[in-house]
């Protein structure tokens, strides 16, 4: 069967547009704008739908390496120390997964995350020195997730300086 999820993505533009839009009362500005807001967002999916899974996965790669330069800090506790272990051995098995599914890529990207923000908080308080340390690695391997959130909203037109954004196919 076909997929018409793109199809559909886009008469939900249209109508927000042509008929939702137009419909809303100029008395009410707040309303326009999210309406306006509204079907910006709509009109960004329909451009991004089919990079979703790829962003998802380069999403992943960049928390690995954020994390597997943070694995060797110790100071931190047996627990971060596991739970970080475990984070870096179900991400790396997901991104040699071909298969693997986007929902499982990005959880596995916000896992990695949580435990980072643990670990770091954990130095913070512990090993101001070492927290130092892991600043700069976070700091290092952060710029291509960056670029890649500016790149992915660029439609939006929030950028002050598009130009200067690499572009979202280079990225991924």
């Amino acid at each position: 069967m076909a997929d018409h999820s793109l199809n559909a993505l886009q008469s939900a533009c249209r109508a927000m547009e042509e008929v939702v839009m137009p419909a809303i009362d100029a008395a009410h500005p707040l309303a326009r704008e999210q309406a306006g807001l509204v079907l910006k967002f709509l009109q960004l999916f329909g451009q991004r739908i089919e990079d979703l899974h790829a962003k998802n996965r380069f999403d992943l790669t960049c928390a690995l390496q954020i994390a597997q330069g943070l694995h060797a800090h110790h100071g931190v506790s047996a627990a971060i120390a596991a739970d970080l272990k475990m984070a870096l051995d179900r991400a790396q098995q997901l991104l040699g997964d071909p298969a693997a599914h986007t929902a499982d890529l990005k959880s596995a990207a916000t896992e990695l995350d949580l435990v980072v923000t643990a670990l770091l908080r954990t130095l913070s308080e512990l090993d101001p020195g070492g927290f130092a340390q892991a600043q700069q690695v976070v700091l290092n391997h952060s710029l291509n997730r960056i670029q890649l959130q500016r790149a992915w909203f660029l439609p939006q037109g929030w950028e002050p300086s598009p130009d200067s954004i690499p572009k979202l196919d280079q990225l991924l």
